[in-house]
């Protein structure tokens, strides 16, 4: 089947696809095709059939491979939060279809028009568990791309408690796919929702990572809460402009809300990417004390990634063989002239004994500054009194008289005072005083 034939037989009441799915009605129309209810008649169960539109002219091609790269994306989610593929394949005429879980319940879009805005406890919750799916496809090197509203379905469990499904992974970006994004990104094309794509997406759809999708559930957690957008603008540049230049309205400005709500929402918001937070385990984190009592974060189900497929590394042309050419007999380079200054070891000299001049002479500055005394002048010595014997007289001997009387002893002279005064310095005389 091909064309919108394939779709009108298809269409058609009671129309078995691939021998063994009924169609009933159709539920919905997605960006790439049509989904239908139907029933497995070798199991009964009822499924959701979703299959490719080959109506739609904008990228024929391309649309092809996105929609088998949605399937190689939903088979590896695990998640309870993610929408489960039951069956894949093609149709006798060209047609692709995706065979998943019939989801009874509404989106968040039609909740949203229904009921404008959502309890801060169950917007947080709904979140929350989308958290659990987005992060699990992180840990598969798969970036979603196109979180909204509309992409978040909300059915019941079996005790009656809301449970979230992502849905549309449609132009998601798998990992090891840089080739397949070049092909499938063509020029003017938009790959997601302008207002719940990031700052990077807006610039390049190719380069984001799972930064963008944290980015993406904070606007969608900013409009459960408010009603509105953290940007507002009229037309599709004025919103990119905003996005790229400025910072989101805070989320107490529309409406009272509790300070680490609003700090983990706008955490999400920040137009660094650096500055949000770093998995969606961390955001769950964050948003469970708001969540109600006794609720805990969804457990996050973390694979390993595929390695990528060992490609054989292309054959190397072999090397040229080379060209036999005769070499020109070599010629001895001359020797280049030294110029010998005859003058030089007498200039040598000279500047050697102007060199230990100024050296001695610095010296001999340094031994006068540490010798020069700063004591005060030294006290005068006394002169020492020096006896001056009396004069001698030569006269002739006299006779003694008989038994002379004693004669008094001479009175002592006083000394006659030194004629030269000793000289008054700070230095000391080799003589004595």
């Amino acid at each position: 089947m091909g064309g919108s034939g394939s779709l009108a037989v298809v269409a058609e009441e009671d129309a078995l696809l691939a021998d063994r799915y009924r169609l009933e009605d159709k539920i919905g129309t997605g960006g790439m095709g049509v989904v239908y209810r139907a029933t497995d008649v070798t199991s009964g169960e009822r499924v959701a059939i979703k299959i490719l539109d080959h109506t739609r002219k904008n990228l024929p091609g391309a649309l092809e491979q996105r929609f088998a790269r949605e399937i190689a994306a939903v088979q590896r989610l695990k998640s309870p939060h993610a929408v489960r593929l039951i069956d894949a394949g093609v149709l006798p005429g060209g047609g692709h279809f995706m065979v998943m879980e019939l989801l009874q319940g509404a989106d968040l879009h039609h909740i949203l028009v229904r009921e404008g805005t959502l309890a801060a406890e169950r917007a947080v919750r709904l979140i929350v568990q989308a958290c659990a799916a987005i992060g699990e496809a992180h840990s598969l090197g798969i970036v979603h791309r196109d979180l909204k509203p509309a992409n978040l379905f909300i059915t019941r469990q079996t005790d009656g408690s809301e449970c979230l499904k992502v849905l549309d992974f449609g132009i998601s970006k798998l990992p090891q796919s840089t080739m397949q994004e070049l092909a499938l990104t063509q020029t003017g094309t938009v790959l997601g929702s302008p207002v719940y794509m990031s700052p990077e997406q807006m610039t390049s759809s190719r380069s984001v990572d799972g930064r963008s999708d944290i980015w993406a559930l904070g606007v969608v957690l900013y409009q459960l809460l408010s009603g509105g957008f953290p940007y507002e603008a009229e037309a599709l540049p004025e919103l990119c402009a905003r996005v790229l230049t400025e910072n989101p309205l805070s989320l107490s400005a529309q409406m009272a809300v509790a300070p680490g709500l609003e700090a983990a929402v706008m955490r999400c918001l920040a137009r660094n990417p650096a500055r949000r937070f770093a998995r969606c385990e961390d955001l769950a984190i964050a948003l469970a004390p708001f969540a109600g009592d006794n609720v805990s974060p969804p457990t996050v189900i973390v694979q390993q990634p595929t390695p990528p497929p060992f490609r054989r590394p292309l054959p190397l042309p072999a090397p040229p063989l080379p060209t036999p050419h005769l070499t020109p007999p070599s010629v001895p380079a001359a020797t280049p002239a030294v110029f010998v200054d005859p003058d030089a070891g007498a200039r040598r000299a000279r500047r050697v004994r102007w060199i230990g001049a100024a050296v001695g002479c610095v010296a001999g500055i340094i031994y006068l500054l540490a010798t020069w005394p700063s004591h005060k002048q030294a006290p005068r010595r006394a002169p020492v009194p020096v006896a001056i014997p009396a004069a001698i007289t030569h006269e002739p001997p006299r006779a003694l008289p008989e038994a002379p009387a004693p004669l008094p002893a001479p009175a002592p002279k006083k000394p006659r005072k030194a004629r030269r005064q000793p000289l008054r310095g700070t230095f000391d005389s080799p003589l004595p005083p």
